[in-house]
């Protein structure tokens, strides 16, 4: 050290020692999280997860070091102290083994089970047999088996086999989520045929909302060949607009159409799905409810699910997609462009139309229209119910009629999210504000206007009375939420107004409207009513 020279002036230097300090660096990987509700201690939770870990990795054929565990304090659902225990891949981008987890927990938690059962004498807490690995916490007290095992036991097991009464065939097992279990078994198979039933209560009309089809499609791309099996006394029972509805669909999602029963199984069970391809899996339920297309297919309600491994023997009639068309006694128009246009015109093109496709079905009223009912669940904006009420008022006009009655029927708005409408194609949130609005709206218009608002059918339905007492059904695919505003500015709507002043609003807005979304929708007439 030099003389009178006490700190090294490196110190002072961006090269000088940093102390205190932890590198770290971002990696994206694969994350499995289970949050049980009930509270774990965290020693408890730490041995689980570790117990876990390697219960899975003994499943997968991997070393166990191939995921790391974390534990941390979190919130369940109603706000109460709960423990998360994750699961990640150490290598970046993720391997597919901790996210695993998911598809095998009956199993793995069952062999989690054995493995906190330790046996090893002297095995108080943790021991180098079961829990205690080179990456466990330090600690006497970090790690508690027996707890762990205990939680497990009274909060996690999965029943081994179905009871007695729910054996749906000899080595039948429980299905606990049958969407994921289907995705899963088709990563496993190469080109294979997924088959879906349809009980005969199935609403056609519903089957968009089917929760398997957000998953369909990547089904599709893997090379998988989708199947819908419907019952003969479902399609034959089928109006017109509900065998378009079926064809539409089976065109739109890439399902082949044949005709067959569901195959039976004991206990009353039905197949609901099946999965070919080396040999067949299917996943079996009693339940109507759970077997019918839409948003709660797959969800048992007082009896579980079944897989069932068994022959695929089905002998089905293959439905032409061509035979699904409306008959020649009903009109039938593909709609793309032909109404778009402004909005106060578009009352005419539509009215024009529908009077064109009445006309070709030979039921044009000779004495006018004395009543009109639109039945449509998603009535739910200014722009919506502006279309609607217009359209009546010109097929009323073009009738010659002089008493205009319009019933209404949709549901009451929902409130999906907490941001205040201001938009001409944002939805009411008030339900009596809407009711009053739109009385007031046709009421200024000359129209006698009765909404109803409650549980509606999915179908959107215009049922036209005419003066000689004959009637006709009008069908729109997607109703006149079909048609959207085109507009760089957007059109204000002031949803805070007295109905008065709405209705005012709704009369005079003016905008550019056109067709949204990709593909056409398309209008079927017929004689009589629905």
């Amino acid at each position: 050290m030099k003389k009178d020279i006490t700190l090294c002036p490196g110190n002072d230097k961006p090269f000088s020692i940093r102390r205190n300090l932890s590198l770290g660096r971002d990696v994206v990987t694969d994350v499995f999280e289970l949050q049980p509700r009930c509270p774990l201690p965290r020693a408890a939770a730490t041995a689980l997860v570790i117990a876990l870990r390697e219960a899975l990795a003994r499943r997968l054929g991997v070393e166990a070091d191939e995921m790391g565990f974390a534990v941390a304090k979190s919130e369940n659902a109603l706000g109460g102290d709960a423990a998360s225990l994750f699961l990640f891949d150490r290598p970046a981008g993720g391997a597919g083994f901790a996210v695993s987890l998911e598809f095998a927990m009956p199993l793995v938690f069952e062999e989690a089970q054995r493995i906190l059962d330790c046996r090893t004498p002297g095995c108080e807490r943790a021991c180098a047999a079961c829990v205690l690995t080179g990456d466990a916490p330090d600690g006497v007290d970090a790690l508690d088996r027996k707890a762990a095992r205990a939680f497990l036991r009274e909060h996690l097991a999965f029943p081994r086999t179905l009871a007695p009464e729910d054996l749906y065939a000899p080595g039948a097992t429980l299905s606990l989520a049958p969407l994921d279990e289907i995705d899963r078994a088709l990563r496993d198979a190469a080109r294979a045929t997924v088959t879906l039933f349809a009980p005969e209560t199935t609403k056609l009309s519903e089957l968009s909302e089917w929760s398997l089809l957000a998953q369909s499609p990547a089904w599709r791309l893997r090379g998988h060949k989708l199947r819908l099996v419907t019952p003969p006394k479902l399609i034959d029972a089928a109006t017109a607009a509900e065998r378009l509805a079926l064809r539409d669909f089976a065109l739109q999602h890439g399902f082949e159409l044949v005709r067959a029963e569901a195959p039976a199984f004991d206990c009353g069970a039905l197949a609901m799905a099946a999965v070919e391809a080396e040999g067949a899996e299917f996943w079996v339920s009693p339940e109507t409810d759970a077997r019918r297309p839409g948003s709660l297919w797959g969800r048992p309600v007082e009896r579980p699910l079944g897989r069932v491994t068994a022959p695929f023997a089905l002998n089905a009639e293959p439905i032409a997609l061509d035979a699904l068309l409306p008959p020649p006694s009903a009109q039938f128009r593909d709609i793309g462009a032909e109404l778009d246009g402004d909005l106060t015109g578009f009352s005419g093109r539509a009215a024009d139309l529908i009077a064109e496709l009445l006309k070709g079905c030979r039921n044009w009223p000779a004495g006018g229209l004395s009543e009109a009912v639109y039945c449509d669940p998603y009535v739910s904006s200014p722009l919506a119910a502006r279309l609607v009420i217009d359209t009546a008022r010109a097929l009323f006009a073009m009738s010659g009629s002089v008493k205009l009655t319009l019933k209404l029927m949709t549901r009451p708005p929902r409130v999906v999210d907490s941001r205040t409408p201001w938009r001409f194609d944002h939805d009411w949130r008030n339900a009596r504000d809407q009711k009053a609005s739109l009385e007031s709206f046709g009421a200024q218009c000359g129209l006698r206007l009765e909404l109803t608002q409650g549980e509606t059918p999915h179908g959107r339905y215009l049922e036209l009375m005419f003066a000689d007492g004959n009637a006709a059904t009008v069908v729109l695919d997607q109703g006149f939420g079909a048609w959207g505003l085109n507009t760089r500015a957007p059109l204000r709507f002031d949803f805070q107004a007295d109905p008065a002043t709405q209705a005012s609003r709704l009369k005079s807005a003016g905008a550019f409207v056109q067709r949204r979304g990709p593909g056409k929708t398309y209008i079927v007439a017929r004689r009589g009513r629905r």
